[in-house]
């Protein structure tokens, strides 16, 4: 269950620094969250401290098959990359190499079209 995972208690001890220091309204803590869960969910991640590129290329991969566009993941990747920052700054080893998170271009294709014949 993803509530009692550890990576979601410490999700939520990066919103609520969000919150507090940052001074981050409502509906940007909201989306952050969204986005975290589901990163927890597809991921398959239960701690920050494991977090590793294999992770994130399988939540990649599943935002893809999901028809989620490349500026959209792209967005959602600087929230990753966000979190795992702070942990880093907090003194938490986390394995995830940033740099090899690249930018997706919106030319890359991400949906399967058909032509008409097919």
């Amino acid at each position: 269950m993803i509530a009692s995972s550890a990576f979601y208690r410490q999700v939520e001890s990066y919103l609520h620094y969000c919150q507090f220091t940052r001074d981050m309204s409502a509906m940007t803590l909201a989306s952050k969250r969204h986005i975290y869960l589901h990163f927890i969910t597809d991921s398959g991640c239960t701690n920050i401290r494991r977090l590793t590129n294999r992770h994130y290329d399988l939540w990649v991969t599943k935002q893809i098959e999901s028809g989620v566009s490349n500026r959209t993941i792209n967005m959602r990747t600087a929230h990753i990359k966000a979190l795992v920052k702070y942990f880093q700054a907090m003194g938490v080893r986390v394995p995830i190499k940033l740099p090899l998170l690249k930018q997706r271009h919106e030319g890359e294709i991400t949906r399967t079209f058909y032509t008409k014949a097919e």
